[in-house]
């Protein structure tokens, strides 16, 4: 299920290529449905439905990353605790969490564990690929 290139490094520098995601959600379904838009989208992905496994795809390899998905609940652990690990591993790793909740007391709690982004997934649980393209295209300018 994992797709990478050891050439890719750097955080978000869409200059060199395909951005590469590292995508953290439990339910495989939901996975697959976010990882089959984000490839048609053209970029590069690797997904875990085991909080460990993402951990251990960053620390293994911390600059082939250029972006963090994750989802905010999962069995035994949050999106949040995933961040903080993250955070440890690559400071300037871009994080995306994403809820099909989203309020002002995630938002808050998920700023404090060092979450760029919160993300409102839709209806049927994925994330939408047009909320992920503006908020790609929001990195860019910055």
């Amino acid at each position: 299920m994992n797709e990478t290139d050891d050439k890719h490094q750097g955080a978000l520098n869409l200059d060199d290529g395909p951005p590469c995601i590292l995508l953290l959600d439990d339910d495989e379904a939901l996975l697959e449905i976010v990882r089959s838009d984000l490839l048609r989208g053209g970029c590069r992905v690797v997904g875990h439905t085991r909080p460990a496994e993402a951990i251990a795809a960053v620390r293994a390899a911390p600059r082939s990353f250029d972006l963090a998905i994750l989802d905010y609940r999962m069995p035994g652990s949050s999106g949040l605790s995933v961040a903080g690990a993250l955070r440890e591993i690559r400071a300037d790793l871009p994080i995306v969490l994403a809820s099909g909740q989203v309020d002002d007391r995630l938002r808050a709690q998920a700023a404090l564990a060092g979450v760029d982004e919160v993300l409102r997934k839709g209806d049927d649980g994925a994330i939408r690929p047009a909320l992920l393209d503006r908020w790609f295209r929001s990195r860019r300018r910055g």
